[in-house]
């Protein structure tokens, strides 16, 4: 089985520059006859991204979100309304915690989701929120909570 992973977003420009860039990550990986998105960035460039290498987001098996950070969940507003009706979402379970960031001199900035939790009330898609343990989206693509981002035969992907 081929394995190929595609960056929509990260914080380097790509060498020919046509590509937007930001802080924050998203994937699009291609294994097993699956197509996935790991992430959705920062702010929603991502999607752009996908549309200028022909890569498009409504044919998505699934969607995995590692963490609920805002580098890394705050494209999803953008990607909501793109999604094939009944799309798998997986998230954590403590996915829509509040997250702050320690700054100097004893202040907190807040570093979570730009969204609440409803916003998956306006849309047909299917959210997953996974405990401990391991979740099969096919025979060779397994979820699980890790401090470690695998992939192999088997796909492990990261949930915090």
């Amino acid at each position: 089985m081929e394995l190929k992973i595609t960056t929509l977003i990260e914080n380097q420009p790509g060498q020919d520059g046509r590509l937007a860039f930001e802080h924050g990550l998203s994937l699009f990986i291609e294994f097993a006859g699956k197509r996935l998105l790991f992430d959705t960035g920062q702010t929603g460039a991502f999607a752009d991204n996908a549309e200028k290498l022909s890569i498009d987001l409504s044919q998505l098996d699934a969607v995995i979100l590692s963490h609920g950070h805002y580098d890394h969940s705050g494209g999803l507003a953008r990607l909501l309304p793109l999604l094939s009706p009944g799309t798998p979402i997986y998230a954590g379970k403590e996915f829509f915690a509040a997250k702050y960031k320690k700054l100097p001199g004893d202040r907190f900035q807040y570093n979570g989701n730009p969204f609440p939790r409803e916003i998956f009330a306006s849309y047909p898609v299917r959210l997953h929120l996974l405990e401990a343990g391991v979740s099969a989206l096919s025979p060779d693509i397994l979820l699980f909570k890790s401090k470690r981002f695998i992939i192999g035969r088997i796909v492990r992907l990261q949930l915090l």
